[in-house]
């Protein structure tokens, strides 16, 4: 009697120990009976009913999920996200300032027109021009002097065409190259007639959306001189090498 009480009671503590036992499933096929101790921030802590040591810990990312005695169920595996590829998109409308050209008596908007997937731009510049001396920098208050130290009052323009060629491919940033032509009347030397040509090296930076975007280019060619109100300062019907630094900021759409 007294040996079948014993294993009676061997058995149902079996029983009682088994129904408090968790088991921890792992990506590599293992499971593991035991105790489910502490869940950390990347860790499992698991005594197992099968090591003879201390309390284990897992890394979360080789754990599947652990069955609790309860009947909890608690699923580790990592839930493979779909990343969205954040693609450049390119604005076909630019408008754009260039800010420091005031400087020179200049108020000057572009509006450019993107072709070809971002390949190739058309702009089209349009400028206000009046002599910041005077308005900007100080004058020559002297009414005899014959320097162009004097205010001239009234506004012109400047317009042109721009033909730019982006080197990019769906990046935020790139350089772009192409001719640049203008014609009008600068006022600050002398409210000069001329035409220019050259060629535009730049690079260009945008927000991952396109719709703003800043640029600093330099442009190198000539000037042809087609009237001067200035005589002899300023000799009309020829032509002079010619430069230009241009920084632009302005939004797309």
């Amino acid at each position: 009697m007294k040996n079948f009480v014993l294993i009676f009671s061997s058995f149902f503590l079996s029983l009682c120990l088994k129904g408090q036992t968790d088991v921890l499933y792992l990506k590599n096929g293992k499971i593991l009976n035991g105790q489910l101790k502490t869940i950390a921030k990347d860790r499992i802590f698991f005594k197992s009913n099968d090591s003879l040591s201390a309390v284990q810990y897992y890394p979360k990312n080789e754990v599947v999920l652990i069955e609790k005695y309860n009947g909890d169920i608690l699923a580790f595996a990592p839930v493979e996200q779909k990343m969205d590829t954040v693609q450049f998109q390119f604005k076909k409308n630019n408008i754009s300032i260039q800010p420091f050209s005031f400087l020179l008596g200049r108020i000057t908007a572009n509006y450019e027109y993107i072709l070809k997937n971002g390949k190739m731009g058309v702009m089209i510049p349009f400028s206000l021009t009046f002599d910041p001396v005077g308005i900007i920098y100080k004058s020559n208050d002297d009414s005899t002097s014959t320097t162009s130290n004097q205010h001239r009052s009234g506004v012109n323009f400047i317009t042109g065409l721009d033909l730019n060629f982006y080197c990019r491919s769906g990046n935020l940033k790139g350089f772009f190259i192409g001719p640049r032509f203008r014609y009008g009347y600068d006022m600050l030397l002398r409210n000069i007639e001329g035409a220019s040509l050259q060629t535009q090296i730049g690079y260009q930076a945008q927000n991952y959306k396109g719709n703003a975007f800043q640029s600093l280019s330099l442009g190198f060619g000539f000037v042809r001189i087609l009237s001067s109100p200035a005589g002899n300062l300023i000799n009309p019907k020829e032509t002079f090498m010619w430069g230009s630094l241009n920084y632009k900021i302005g939004f797309g759409w």
